[in-house]
C-alpha cells in the first residue's frame, strides 16, 4: 500500500512523508472495513484508525494515543525538538475524504 501523509502544526511547520509497500516501519493494514496503523514515538505510541462507511463512499478517522501510566508521553515535533506531555495528547479536526479514481 502506498501512503502519503502531510502534518502541520499550529506555527506552520509542515512534514510530508511518502511510503511504498516495502516500507514496513509504519505498517498500515486493513482489518475488515478499517485501515489501521501504529507508530512508535519517543515514549508511547499512536494508532491511526480509518473506518470506511457506506461501501467506501465515506470515512471517519481517529487517532488513539497510548503511554505507560508512570511515564510521560514524548514525541519528536515537526521542528525536530522532543516534546513531553504528562497526559495523553488529544487531537481535534481530524478529517478524511474519498475521491473517485485511482490515487496512483
Amino acid at each position: 500500500m502506498f501512503r502519503r501523509t502531510s502534518t502541520r502544526n499550529n506555527v506552520g511547520n509542515v512534514k510530508k512523508v511518502e511510503r511504498d509497500p516495502t516500507d514496513v516501519s509504519k505498517l498500515m493494514q486493513f482489518q475488515g472495513d478499517r485501515l489501521v496503523g501504529a507508530v512508535r514515538v519517543v515514549s508511547g505510541a499512536v494508532q491511526l484508525v480509518i473506518s470506511f462507511v457506506d461501501q467506501f463512499k465515506g470515512c471517519k478517522a481517529d487517532l488513539i494515543f497510548g503511554k505507560e501510566d508512570t511515564r510521560a508521553f514524548k514525541w519528536t515535533g515537526l521542528n525536530g525538538i522532543v516534546f513531553e506531555a504528562v497526559d495523553k495528547p488529544t487531537v481535534s479536526n481530524i478529517a478524511c475524504s474519498i475521491r473517485e479514481g485511482n490515487g496512483l
